[in-house]
């Protein structure tokens, strides 16, 4: 007889011998059923502990569950604590320790309290970088053409020429195969938590090889990070500069900043308009400090377009081709940013 994914999380928890309060089934009286989005369900055992049980929905490549799991074990074998109990990606779920909400990282307002907090992130995102070894890759440009192809198709010729930028910007990232790490990917500050001296983050299910500024850039816009509490996250995560972080960061936030913005824009959520609102306007201040941090210069203002030419002549190397990366009709001689009309 099939067994229903109740029945399958029902007997996980048996052969670990935790004993719930009530069923799986009486938690959830209907077994589950395969859909696109993940399902969670909350259940206790008889000490009060709680679990969270994420159900598995539909992974877009270039991410699975068979590599989400390869990531988890290596996770588990630096001793990382990711707050997993078990992963059962054949199975089709996920069984964590529900964490404290009151110990989220979005839960800290005290400065003082809120700065250790941005230092213990860092050491920690340095230490997945630097330790784990995951086998599946995150594409950055191949998201931010598959997020933006709609808003391109329309005709939107604002967010075309943005997009034009970004890619330009992004192609100066460096494509050093050393620069690529282990990387979460989705790392908001609702998936982070301290649990005494330890950090624990959750919720690896995008986790992948990246640039190892993705990371700290998503944190950095999510948690609306200050220019002081940015300077404390990186000089945590790359003290002897050794990264280059400084140069990086500035970069990959200019692109990170337009990916959540098309996210945004294609969302049919209500607070989508106020979001992307929001997105629009820290997008201008982080076009001008990517462009800033490439040593550009103010060549002229025309009307709503501002035009940047790079100090360095040789900077011209960086120029995107057909060759494995996408033709933006830019140069780097010749930078568009609307930064000021947004």
């Amino acid at each position: 007889m099939m067994q229903t994914k109740a029945e399958a999380i029902q007997r996980e928890f048996n052969n670990r011998g935790i004993v719930l309060r009530e069923s799986v089934t009486e938690a959830k009286s209907h077994a589950f059923q395969d859909g696109i989005t993940n399902q969670f369900l909350i259940l206790n055992d008889m000490s009060g502990k709680r679990y969270l049980i994420r159900i598995n929905g539909k992974l877009w490549p270039p991410f699975t569950r068979e590599g989400e799991h390869h990531n988890l074990e290596q996770l588990k074998k630096q001793g990382f604590d990711t707050a997993l109990v078990a992963n059962k990606p054949e199975e089709g779920f996920q069984i964590c320790d529900l964490q404290d909400e009151t110990k989220n990282f979005t839960r800290i307002n005290v400065k003082g309290h809120r700065i250790s907090a941005i230092q213990a992130v860092a050491k920690t995102i340095q230490k997945y970088h630097q330790l784990a070894h995951f086998e599946s890759h995150y594409s950055f440009q191949q998201t931010l053409s598959s997020a933006s192809r709609r808003l391109r198709a329309s005709g939107n010729i604002e967010m075309t020429a943005i997009y034009r930028v970004v890619v330009s910007i992004f192609s100066l990232i460096t494509r050093d195969d050393k620069e690529f790490v282990a990387s979460h990917n989705d790392l908001l500050p609702s998936s982070i938590y301290f649990n005494g001296e330890k950090t624990v983050i959750v919720d690896w299910e995008y986790s992948g090889k990246n640039h190892r500024s993705y990371d700290l850039a998503l944190f950095s816009l999510k948690s609306c990070l200050s220019p002081v509490e940015e300077s404390h996250l990186i000089k945590n995560y790359d003290p002897e500069g050794d990264n280059r972080m400084e140069y990086w960061l500035p970069l990959m936030k200019a692109g990170v900043n337009f990916l959540l913005l098309l996210w945004e824009l294609n969302s049919s959520r209500d607070e989508g308009v106020h979001n992307a609102l929001f997105l629009f306007k820290t997008l201008q201040s982080n076009l001008q400090d990517a462009f800033i941090q490439q040593s550009a210069k103010l060549v002229f203002t025309e009307k709503r377009c501002l035009f940047f030419k790079p100090e360095r002549k040789e900077a011209k190397k960086h120029r995107l081709t057909n060759n494995n990366q996408e033709n933006t009709g830019l140069d780097n001689d010749g930078l568009v940013s609307l930064a000021s009309s947004l």
